[in-house]
């Protein structure tokens, strides 16, 4: 059984639908296809998913003992690796809360715990935390106080600039805390969102666009005015509506990551439209899609969920975003990135090779060379205000070179690896510009 069948059965036996209908359609499944849907579960991080799901089946569908066995060890790992994250984000909570700093946590933290029920279900590799701008400097500089360390010294004032979080800390237990002051880059806001929304709505309870938010963190100021309240690694804290949630869990998986390897979040946002099916306000979810820019990765993400983890939003909300110019291209590009977790070409360079003309390629490679000052000075952990940002120019020169010369002369070269792997990079490129409407 070829890797894809194995993943068909992944999605088959995780795919929301009756315990009885999944138990007839797993009978028939031999054992070496079980060997390939344990080995696709963990490439794609859905190991204690899949053995929790095929724990009541076991007995009905001739699991083999030998693939059951592993899966238990996966989920049981997960579960020891999650009370330890659990244990050091409580820690973090608590001592945010009590210098009087809000905190919302996010994607797994919140996921494991609240949207699946079990923390061993939902793998998760470090901490993420969202404060407001304002406390940005306070946290980073709490966390520092408290022996969490992060490779460089870049300025938080550089950061709002570039990027969506601080740089990851690491404290003694190795965990990495991902601080966050937005939910989307601010290179990517320049991309698909507005530059500023036309908030004029009032109404709804709790779930108001601000009046006064303003300025290229507005976004940030409505999803703290529409948070809620719920117990995460047993400290009470803000969480995220559910519509912003799925939102985040929508441009994360197809912006951010552009769905590389991301089937795992299909299932994280199927889940969470099922736990919160009766309490989500989709007109409201559609307008804020909008301010956010991200009808498209919305779209595309829940499309996606429905298809392969058979859970959506309802037809009227699907119908209501659905882009004038979707294409099945799309759909096929998308699909190609879910399957697949890396590309060995960078988009930098597929975005090079696809430039007309000397001039014009000359243009783009200049651009990479010399990016922003600030974004040099965040890349390579310096303040901006620092002379040292003018050697970190020659070193970026450097990595550019040792990273991309080679791919670079075999594209030239025409070897056969090379021109396929070019044509998946220039493939995720088409997907980005339409996910940013570059093309209408």
């Amino acid at each position: 059984m070829d890797e894809k069948s194995g993943t068909e059965l992944l999605i088959r036996c995780l795919r929301e639908e009756e315990t009885s209908v999944k138990k007839e359609r797993l009978r028939s499944i031999a054992g070496h296809q079980w060997e390939a849907a344990c080995q696709a579960s963990l490439d794609f991080g859905l190991a204690p998913l899949l053995y929790s799901t095929l724990r009541p089946l076991t007995k009905g569908i001739g699991l083999p003992a030998g693939v059951e066995s592993r899966l238990r060890e996966v989920y049981l790992s997960s579960a020891a690796r999650n009370v330890r994250l659990y244990s050091e984000l409580s820690r973090v909570l608590k001592a945010l809360r009590d210098a009087e700093i809000p905190v919302i946590p996010l994607k797994g933290s919140y996921l494991a715990e609240v949207v699946y029920g079990d923390t061993a279900l939902r793998p998760m590799n470090d901490i993420d935390l969202m404060v407001r701008q304002e406390d940005f400097r306070k946290t980073i500089e709490l966390l520092m106080s408290r022996e969490y360390r992060a490779g460089g010294k870049a300025r938080p004032e550089d950061v709002f600039a570039v990027q969506q979080h601080h740089p990851p800390l690491t404290g003694r237990s190795g965990i990495p805390i991902e601080v966050h002051w937005a939910l989307t880059q601010p290179k990517l806001n320049s991309l698909i969102m507005p530059p500023h929304p036309a908030l004029s709505r009032e109404g709804r309870g709790n779930n108001v666009i601000p009046q006064h938010a303003a300025g290229h963190h507005w976004i940030a100021e409505g999803i703290w005015h529409r948070v809620r309240h719920d117990m995460v690694a047993n400290v009470k804290v803000p969480v995220l509506s559910p519509e912003d949630l799925i939102i985040h869990l929508c441009v994360h998986a197809v912006l951010h990551h552009c769905l590389g390897g991301q089937l795992r979040s299909l299932f994280d946002i199927a889940r969470t439209i099922r736990l919160y099916a009766d309490d989500i306000d989709w007109p409201l979810m559609r307008d804020l899609a909008r301010l956010w820019g991200a009808e498209r990765s919305v779209y595309l993400a829940l499309a996606l969920a429905g298809r392969y983890a058979g859970i959506s939003g309802p037809e009227c909300f699907i119908t209501d975003i659905r882009p004038k110019n979707n294409t099945p291209e799309i759909f096929e590009i998308a699909e190609t990135f879910l399957f697949n977790r890396s590309l060995i070409i960078s988009r930098h360079v597929a975005k090079l090779w696809e430039q007309k003309g000397l001039i014009h390629k000359c243009r783009y490679l200049l651009g990479r060379f010399f990016l922003p000052r600030i974004e040099i000075a965040v890349y390579y952990g310096v303040p901006s205000n620092s002379m040292k940002v003018y050697l970190y120019y020659l070193i970026r020169w450097r990595d550019i070179v040792r990273r991309h010369l080679l791919t670079v002369a075999k594209v030239l070269c025409r070897e056969q690896g090379a021109t396929k792997d070019l044509e998946i990079s220039i493939r995720q490129n088409i997907l980005l510009s339409w996910l940013s409407n570059e093309k209408g």
